[in-house]
């Protein structure tokens, strides 16, 4: 009947009629991942769940109250179910559904030419006795029902989003007060955290440590059961409902990316954490691959995992092995880089301290150096200034950013 796209998920979920359990009347079925008790999506996997029982037939039109049933091609009168199956679902050209007949279900909808907005209409034609769409207790008359009224709007994410939601600083402490465009492509432009792609053969290399389930964002209610967050030196469990984390805002930005780079891309996507753990691991193996169709429908099913598991078994952070893989890529030409940390040891794995910071910059400008065609490498730092990135960036003609999603505590 309608389906809805949804940001954390690659196919819609869809919104279809049925047979009611009774068998008597109809009733709506949506098909899509379950939702938690805070509005999460918990998985990939689709489920059949009914939505609204009871929805009602509608009723015969004739004033005598003979009208003919519906029947099949050789001439039987068909059931509920069978006609439930031949209804006609699609949208006419004023975006509503079609006319409904004698004993279809009595609901209908109509949306706006942009499909931002649905509502539930009359499922009938104009000047008869049916107004609305209605639910109906089974085998009742029409005079025992209840009409249907319902409008409902989407918008770009779940979230409502300010100017204020996103800081975007290019290094400077105080912030802007418009943010930068982050992730995805208008027309031919394409950018990663608001620095330009210019190159249709990229590597993508993020963070997915358990620092990245830091909340940027709190709701004002509470949920039925607790929920792991990193809170800036550990992790902790709260009730309280978080709108959006880190890893969320991430598979965002990639969602966004993934879904508007043109066909004739090469990418390579890599997640970093510690090796062993959840999120130290790599779509295709960390491989240039072209974005054709199914492969871009993998690439998305790949972010949307990155969530997934007990954040305290993420991983840390360590992007060496990453690294060097992405330096002997020889068919790339750019590199995006982003983390939210420090790294846990230094490439020897020693501690990490400032000392590191020209030290490992210069270790890969070398590796760069004596590439036949060397990366542009561009690097984002979440939340905090990173010296390290900046060398890397200003010494291969990429851009560093750094991006203002501070850890916030839970009152």
């Amino acid at each position: 009947m309608f389906g809805m796209k949804m940001a954390e998920l690659n196919t819609p979920v869809i919104y279809g009629l049925g047979l009611a359990k009774n068998g008597l009347n109809y009733a709506l079925i949506r098909c899509g991942p379950p939702l938690n008790a805070d509005g999460r999506y918990e998985t990939e996997d689709l489920i059949l769940a009914t939505i609204l029982e009871n929805i009602g037939t509608i009723p015969c039109d004739q004033d005598d109250g003979t009208c003919e049933p519906p029947k099949g091609n050789n001439k039987e009168v068909l059931s509920l179910g069978q006609i439930v199956d031949a209804v006609d679902t699609s949208l006419d050209s004023n975006n509503r559904s079609k006319i409904g007949r004698y004993r279809e279900p009595a609901i209908a909808i109509q949306t706006d030419p942009i499909r931002k907005m649905l509502k539930l209409v009359d499922p009938t034609e104009d000047g008869d006795n049916v107004q609305q769409s209605f639910l109906q207790l089974p085998g009742s008359n029409k005079a025992a029902t209840v009409e249907l009224n319902l409008m409902a709007y989407a918008r770009a994410d779940k979230v409502a989003r300010s100017d204020s939601y996103y800081e975007v600083m290019n290094g400077d402490p105080a912030g802007t007060a418009s943010p930068t465009t982050l992730s995805g492509c208008t027309g031919s432009t394409c950018s990663f955290y608001g620095i330009p792609m210019n190159s249709d053969s990229l590597q993508i290399i993020v963070d997915g440590s358990g620092s990245m389930s830091a909340c940027i964002t709190w709701g004002t209610t509470t949920n039925s059961s607790s929920r792991i967050y990193f809170n800036g030196s550990s992790y902790m469990s709260t009730r309280r409902n978080c709108l959006v984390t880190r890893m969320e805002s991430l598979q965002n930005e990639l969602r966004n990316l993934l879904t508007s780079l043109p066909s004739a891309a090469n990418i390579s996507l890599q997640v970093f954490s510690s090796p062993g753990y959840l999120n130290h691991r790599a779509w295709m193996n960390g491989n240039m691959t072209p974005l054709t169709n199914s492969n871009r429908s993998s690439a998305l099913a790949f972010v949307n995992t990155l969530s997934s598991g007990d954040v305290t078994r993420w991983g840390g952070t360590s992007p060496w092995s990453s690294l060097d893989k992405a330096m002997g890529v020889a068919t790339a030409k750019s590199l995006y880089f982003m983390t939210d940390g420090d790294p846990n040891n230094d490439r020897n794995g020693g501690s990490w301290s400032a000392s590191d910071y020209q030290r490992t910059a210069n270790t890969y400008l070398n590796m760069n150096n004596s590439r036949s065609n060397r990366l542009t490498v561009n690097t984002v730092s979440i939340g905090q200034d990173s010296v390290w990135l900046k060398l890397i960036s200003d010494g291969s003609s990429g851009v560093y950013k750094l991006v203002n999603q501070a850890y916030t505590s839970v009152n």
